[in-house]
């Protein structure tokens, strides 16, 4: 499977919001530390200004669109499924995808991956699907690059 980007890279900022069509979404301010497959991007400056949250990120950070989350609407609660909720200051591996709109998505069939200090992949938090399986035999992200 072929992605646009896959990068390394550190969350430094989450939001989640009800949109049209009634979606929920979870963002993700996302700096990256390293790329290693696919073009460089630049960030789309008229996407992140609809996104009122997520204009503080600063030059060189992605905004990460995630599908799936858990919004609050008064005293309502609505869940809808998706990947792991990525944590603020923790590193990534992901998959991304260019949406039409100027924000990046996770590439189909993908998830993300946790990665410690080091640049181990978490094992324990990959999960059974085929993608986790098959990420699965690389300990670190070093070997997975020199796979690529």
């Amino acid at each position: 499977m072929r992605h646009s980007i896959v990068v390394r890279a550190r969350v430094s900022a989450a939001t989640v919001d009800w949109s049209d069509g009634f979606q929920i979404f979870r963002w993700y301010v996302v700096a990256p530390q390293d790329r290693f497959d696919g073009p460089e991007v630049a960030p789309d400056r008229a996407a992140r200004a609809a996104k009122p949250a997520l204009k503080a990120a600063a030059p060189g950070e992605l905004v990460v669109r995630v599908r799936g989350g858990t919004a609050v609407v008064g005293e309502v609660s609505i869940t809808m499924p998706g990947p792991a909720a990525l944590a603020r200051g923790r590193d990534y591996l992901l998959f991304l995808t260019p949406a039409p709109d100027g924000f990046f998505e996770l590439s189909f069939a993908t998830q993300p991956v946790v990665l410690d200090e080091a640049g181990n992949i978490d094992a324990g938090a990959l999960g059974s699907s085929t993608f986790a399986r098959e990420l699965a035999r690389y300990r670190s992200f070093a070997e997975l690059r020199r796979a690529m």
